[in-house]
């Protein structure tokens, strides 16, 4: 153990240390400066946040209805399955894409 004890950090370890110091403190620097001019923005523009508070919110409920929308609500239908005899249309009733379903036939082939 160096004269020193376990708390000495020579050269290098200072310098990370303070680089990294350094970093958190820009962090929490850029934070509070984005922070006040968001302020300095909303209490400037009145009319222009209910504008965009209405497009953000009409902006969600486009989302969501279009998301729901492209996933087609698939009816669920009970057929006997035997995977070793199965082919494509078997996995791509199952809910498999196509590559799926090719995958699996090719992994039952080598098989």
């Amino acid at each position: 153990m160096n004269r020193y004890g376990w708390y000495y950090l020579d050269k290098s370890e200072r310098r990370a240390l303070f680089c990294l110091l350094l970093v958190i403190f820009l962090i929490f620097c850029v934070r509070y400066w984005l922070l006040s001019k968001r302020e300095q923005n909303d209490s400037g523009a009145g009319t222009v946040s209910v504008e965009w508070q209405s497009f953000e919110r009409q902006m969600r409920s486009d989302s969501v209805k279009q998301s729901h929308q492209k996933e087609g609500v698939r009816q669920a239908t009970l057929f006997p399955f035997d995977p070793n005899c199965a082919d494509s249309a078997t996995f791509v009733r199952l809910g498999l894409r196509p590559w799926q379903a090719r995958n699996a036939l090719r992994y039952i082939a080598v098989r």
